[in-house]
């Protein structure tokens, strides 16, 4: 019985001293991680990005990843004049081990509630391409985006050259042909 009060003892003695360094981890790192991530977002995007709030750097959430959650975020259609994405969060991750060596490299987002619209006007251009474009040997931008995540998303499609629109939700069973 005491070998068992022991165990448990030192296992709530590391628990509290990886909660209390995880928050010394996130102190430390939190104000850097935020200014980078804005900072790559604002690099790679073409368009006006708003945040409703100031990000929530998490370190326990996504392990080993690093997640900024940002709330309200709006993002402007390449043509500026309506909204490609409105979303109530999105999650921006970064690794651990990639941030505690100095590379703030977005690795995955994940956007959640909210809308997504996308549209091809009568000229055949698309309102989605807001990221400035990769060439030649530039890997210094900090942003390799591996995997887009959306959750709990509406998505209203529109293409006027091909006369076609589509409305769907993330839930199967919701989408419909709108263009009949």
């Amino acid at each position: 019985m005491k070998l068992l009060r022991k165990i448990i003892l030192l296992l709530i003695v590391l628990l509290v001293i990886v909660a209390i360094g995880g928050r010394l981890f996130v102190v430390r790192y939190g104000p850097l991680i935020e200014e980078q991530v804005m900072l790559a977002l604002k690099e790679q995007l073409t368009s006006e990005l708003s945040l409703g709030t100031k990000p929530e750097i998490t370190l326990f959430r996504d392990l080993p990843f690093i997640s900024a959650q940002f709330n309200d975020v709006l993002l402007e259609d390449a043509n500026g004049n309506d909204t490609l994405l409105s979303a109530g969060s999105c999650f921006v991750r970064l690794n651990v081990w990639k941030v505690i060596k100095g590379d703030y490299t977005i690795s995955s987002i994940r956007v959640e509630n909210g809308l997504i619209r996308i549209r091809q006007d009568d000229q055949g251009k698309w309102n989605y391409k807001v990221w400035k474009e990769v060439g030649g040997n530039n890997t210094n931008n900090g942003f390799r985006l591996r995997d887009l995540a959306l959750q709990n998303m509406h998505l209203d499609f529109a293409n006027s050259v091909a006369d076609r629109s589509i409305i769907a939700d993330s839930r199967p069973e919701t989408a419909k042909d709108a263009s009949a």
